[in-house]
């Protein structure tokens, strides 16, 4: 497996003393085991899927009734999931950036996440989606998080498919 290096990740094997010695410096570094994390939704199969008159997910905001001005300039928007597909009628008027995390068993890690997160700060995008969750709480996850808001970012993340509201979703 690939181990990512860059200014705000890396990613390596080390003995369980060797990580209690960087958890207690006071210097800023997270250290954390790097959990598995799966996307929030089932596989769509697109030869089967119904078509309507029109996407029910531009019908419910009401895409239909925006009186926008077109300041000449595109939304970025970067999806963090398992890869966006072409085949989706709908019209964008936003730059898309796809980060592919999840492998075909709709698997990740939360390193990779972060790294894609990262990768969108780099980008500049104006959004960051999000479709996938986990239970467990990520401090590397949370500092990325906050990172992508302070850049101005807007943070779109599922909640989850249970009773529980799975981070990053539960981060304020």
């Amino acid at each position: 497996e690939q181990t990512v290096n860059n200014d705000n990740l890396v990613v390596c094997e080390m003995t369980e003393s060797d990580a209690e010695r960087l958890r207690k410096k006071d210097d800023g570094i997270i250290v954390e085991k790097d959990i598995e994390i799966f996307a929030s939704s089932k596989a769509v199969n697109k030869h089967r899927r119904v078509r309507t008159e029109k996407e029910w997910n531009m019908k419910a905001i009401h895409a239909e009734k925006t009186n926008q001005k077109d300041t000449g300039e595109n939304i970025k928007i970067a999806v963090i999931d398992s890869g966006v597909d072409d085949y989706n009628d709908i019209v964008l008027a936003a730059e898309l950036y796809s980060a592919k995390v999840f492998d075909k068993e709709n698997c990740s890690t939360i390193s990779r996440v972060i790294d894609a997160i990262y990768w969108a700060i780099e980008q500049k995008v104006n959004i960051i989606n999000m479709s996938f969750g986990t239970v467990q709480d990520s401090p590397a996850l949370h500092r990325a998080i906050q990172d992508a808001e302070k850049s101005g970012i807007l943070l779109i993340a599922a909640a989850g498919n249970g009773e529980l509201v799975e981070y990053p979703a539960a981060y304020k």
